[in-house]
């Protein structure tokens, strides 16, 4: 089994997955990458263009199984107006939804965990990971870029004491899609906290 696969798209109906870690797939509409890990599978297009005599693939979002209690948003946010400092987080899934607040270095514009080794922590469980902007907004910086390099869900909460925001993308290989947080968060209308993408700049 490769750890990189690369499929070519004659037809809409793509074989199963079959690469560890990703694969590329050529397609009439561009180049799309796609993978799958417990509790999400993903497609989508990382470069436009036409290739002709393909088949046009739409990407994908699956969400597998419950989504992220409000009680976690709750927590993060209560956690993140009572410091200036960023703070970051990690979520999964076993039975329930777990979170975790690993030991880390933090400052009102970085934090990072000081793991020696990131094997059997809890940064390998993680199918979500979320940090604070503190008042700064919940954009992602040059710096996430390049930190976010596993395949999982990344959020940012911003503005947290004047007007609490998050922004949600898929992180696949330093390849970035961003997706709405009601995808994600459950009762996500109904909380004070609002997604990135209801601001207009």
């Amino acid at each position: 089994m490769n750890l990189v696969g690369y499929v070519i798209a004659v037809t809409p109906n793509l074989p199963p997955i079959t690469a560890q870690l990703y694969e590329y797939v050529f397609a009439a509409n561009g180049v799309l990458i796609r993978a799958k890990r417990s509790g999400i599978e993903v497609m989508w297009v990382i470069g436009k263009c036409e290739i002709r005599g393909l088949a046009n693939i739409e990407p994908i979002c699956i969400w597998y199984g419950e989504r992220v209690p409000r009680s976690f948003l709750d927590r993060m946010l209560g956690e993140a107006q009572n410091t200036e400092n960023e703070i970051l987080w990690y979520l999964w899934q076993e039975n329930d939804w777990v979170i975790s607040k690993p030991e880390q270095m933090a400052s009102p514009s970085s934090v990072a965990p000081t793991y020696e080794s990131l094997v059997n922590t809890d940064y390998e469980k993680a199918l979500i990971e979320v940090h604070s902007h503190a008042d700064m907004a919940p954009t992602f910086s040059e710096q996430d870029n390049a930190d976010e390099q596993g395949f999982r869900i990344y959020a940012i909460l911003g503005w947290v004491n004047s007007r609490p925001t998050i922004s949600v993308r898929i992180g696949l290989a330093g390849y970035f899609c961003s997706i709405p947080a009601y995808m994600i968060f459950e009762d996500f209308d109904k909380h004070p906290i609002k997604d990135i993408h209801e601001y207009k700049y």
